[in-house]
């Protein structure tokens, strides 16, 4: 999706200038790093379009404090985003893991249940690692989510979100209130839900 919004004609549509970029998540490393999601976010989207510096927000996944990174995030998203008790977003775009994961809320993990932290350093047990996320009240409260997801792997987490909303699976929680959540599905994601 990044790389089709870096392409004209989608590119040349967009009022760039008018965009500020936040992180959903992240995980801990540094933001060159091939598993970094902000170098990814870079190197797909963000040198070929006019978002200025000062509108583009990492989160510091490198930080040998991620408790303090995430207090960190958090204050930005108040300073920028201020005016109410909760920063409300346009849009918010989510992909989904094979686990039901979404963001970077995990099964099982403190984030799941977090209500009052914006962002948090969520330990990761099954991963071995801790990640900065966004919390389910940033993500409720956002206009638009959209859900990107893609791959065959992930047929039964969209078949057990959309269609059984089983709660066991982190996705399943995500209910915007008053603004509104759509799937992207790839053909094989999907597969699942013709059943």
């Amino acid at each position: 999706m990044y790389e089709r919004l870096a392409c004209p004609p989608v590119r040349d549509v967009v009022n760039w200038r008018a965009v500020e970029v936040f992180q959903p998540d992240e995980r801990p490393v540094q933001p060159g790093h091939a598993d970094s999601n902000w170098g990814m976010l870079e190197d797909a989207l963000l040198r070929q379009v006019e978002v200025a510096a000062g509108e583009r927000h990492r989160m510091e996944g490198e930080a040998a404090d991620l408790t303090g990174a995430a207090a960190r995030y958090e204050a930005i998203l108040g300073e920028r985003m201020g005016g109410g008790p909760m920063p409300v977003f346009d849009l918010v775009l989510l992909g989904l893991g094979e686990d039901g994961h979404t963001a970077s809320v995990f099964p099982g993990t403190p984030a799941v249940d977090e209500a009052k932290r914006l962002v948090v350093a969520n330990p990761v047990r099954q991963l071995g690692s801790t990640r900065l996320t966004l919390t389910f009240p940033v993500i409720h409260a956002a206009r638009e989510v959209w859900f990107l997801v893609t791959g065959s792997g992930k047929a039964n987490a969209v078949r057990r979100v959309v269609r059984e909303r089983d709660m066991s699976l982190p996705a399943s929680r995500v209910r915007p209130g008053e603004g509104r959540c759509c799937w992207l599905l790839g053909r094989p994601a999907a597969a699942g839900l013709a059943k």
